[in-house]
């Protein structure tokens, strides 16, 4: 559903417990950014492979265009993360694909099957998965960080960099799209 900052505790645990399960069941999960990833992209991928690391899964974290700008080069340098351009077959080999801060109606050619989507655009109608969650707030990385918090994973300081880069950039530093959520989380 389509909802404004906050859900309850216990909402949001479901929600983590549902993302651990397709996690679990995944032999080859994979988390798969739009285009040329920008902070809360990066940020809401690495939450979300933090929260899959958390119970000994791996998946492989890849974007689907080329990293344009200098910051986003450094910042992938600077975590040292497996982050790398998505290659010819990796979609038809993974099990199960996140798409995070994008929706699968963003690529206009040959659109990801994506089993798990979370984003902080308007829903798209053609928007479907077993997991979805597009809540109008004003960064991906603030729902990560509600899902991490939730779920009592801690957060290391790369992850929380990355994660608090996201949210401050989506919402030009708390001053555009900001919902309680992201001030919570910031």
């Amino acid at each position: 559903g389509h909802q404004l900052g906050h859900e309850d505790d216990r909402q949001v645990l479901d929600r983590v417990d549902h993302l651990m399960r397709l996690g679990r069941e995944a032999k080859r999960p994979l988390i798969l950014m739009y285009g040329d990833p920008d902070p809360d992209a990066i940020g809401a991928t690495l939450a979300l492979a933090t929260l899959w690391r958390s119970i000994g899964v791996e998946a492989r974290l890849r974007y689907s265009g080329e990293i344009q700008r200098y910051q986003n080069r450094q910042m992938l340098q600077y975590l040292g993360e497996p982050i790398e351009d998505l290659a010819e077959g990796e979609l038809a080999q993974s099990d199960c694909i996140a798409v995070v801060d994008c929706q699968p109606g963003f690529w206009k050619t040959n659109p990801p099957k994506a089993r798990i989507v979370i984003d902080h655009h308007p829903l798209r109608e053609d928007t479907s998965g077993d997991f979805v969650d597009v809540r109008l707030v004003g960064s991906t990385c603030s729902m990560m960080t509600e899902y991490l918090t939730e779920a009592g994973i801690p957060i290391e300081r790369p992850l929380a960099t990355a994660l608090l880069y996201g949210i401050s950039t989506d919402t030009d530093d708390l001053k555009r799209n900001v919902t309680s959520l992201d001030l919570a989380m910031y």
